[in-house]
């Protein structure tokens, strides 16, 4: 397990750049963490594949700010 943290107000963060391989087709969409959920099943009704790790992530946010903390 690798934690990042990012200071996304640092200036070379700002307008980070891809680079693909030549065989690669990603996109960057960029969606309020609060919002990834809902987006994301948006995206699946819309025949969008998500990436496994993607949805795992988006997932454990979603319950971990949903479920009942005991």
């Amino acid at each position: 397990l690798i934690v990042v943290e990012v200071d996304g107000n640092d200036p070379d963060n700002c307008s980070p750049k891809q680079q693909l391989d030549s065989n690669e087709l990603i996109d960057v969409i960029l969606v309020p963490i609060n919002d990834l959920m809902p987006t994301l099943k948006r995206f699946v009704s819309e025949g969008i594949q998500i990436h496994a790790t993607v949805y795992a992530f988006a997932f454990g946010y979603y319950l971990s700010k949903n479920m009942i903390q005991f």
